[in-house]
């Protein structure tokens, strides 16, 4: 475990916000409390810092804690653990905290250390378990694009003279039985054109093979221009 711990205190009753902060304390390693009172003093912290857990009061002079578990999903990106405390036990803000993505839940009645201590490092450690999974499949995601880019490139050098990009022997196999297949089904025809440069040879032997490359490029840029396949 890191040997610091930085935690959002959202508390605006006094009494109850010394005893999270005492209770916090007992954490092995050093802990870091920066307070805050309302939602907005909240938010301007979300705004200066980093964090790593929330404790958030749900009755609020200026709205409640379910906002600040908004705040932090939309800022942090689900990667900052929040959880919602309350005196008051009910079933309904416990849903409605988890569905806006608080961590955990704990009731002020039975705050001790322990209590705190075990759900706060339960928070942060299932935090970067999640955040870690997150990248891990995001990698294995950008891999995988990355063989379908590789496969893909692959399948057309395969199928493509390299120098004029228009289909080879392999390729024009390919198509012809495509287009063969489909046609017989619908009853239909389709052409096949047999194309041959005039005096080719004599290019390349006159002028030289590099010209012979470019008429090649030419020629084969205007049929693709011109034809379907």
């Amino acid at each position: 475990m890191d040997t610091l711990i930085k935690i959002l205190l959202v508390e605006d009753d006094d009494v109850s916000r010394a005893l999270v902060c005492h209770c916090l304390q007992r954490i092995e390693g050093t802990v870091v409390i920066c307070e805050a009172k309302t939602v907005q003093g909240a938010i301007a912290l979300l705004e200066r810092e980093s964090f790593d857990c929330a404790l958030v009061d749900y009755y609020l002079p200026d709205g409640n804690g379910v906002a600040i578990v908004e705040e932090i999903k939309l800022r942090k990106q689900g990667k900052l653990p929040a959880i919602l405390m309350t005196s008051q036990g009910s079933e309904k803000i416990v849903l409605e905290a988890m569905k806006k993505g608080a961590f955990d839940y704990i009731s002020k009645a039975d705050l001790s250390p322990d209590v705190l201590w075990r759900v706060v490092l339960s928070a942060i450690a299932l935090c970067k378990s999640e955040n870690l999974l997150t990248e891990q499949t995001q990698k294995i995601f950008e891999m995988n694009e990355e063989l379908k880019s590789a496969n893909l490139k692959l399948s057309k050098l395969a199928r493509t003279d390299p120098l004029t990009e228009v289909l080879n022997r392999r390729g024009f196999q390919e198509v012809l039985t495509r287009e063969y297949q489909n046609t017989s089904r619908d009853g239909q025809h389709f052409i096949v054109l047999l194309v041959d440069i005039d005096s080719f040879k004599r290019v390349n032997d006159t002028i030289g093979h590099d010209a012979g490359d470019a008429v090649l490029e030419s020629v084969a840029r205007r049929l693709r221009e011109k034809l379907r396949a």
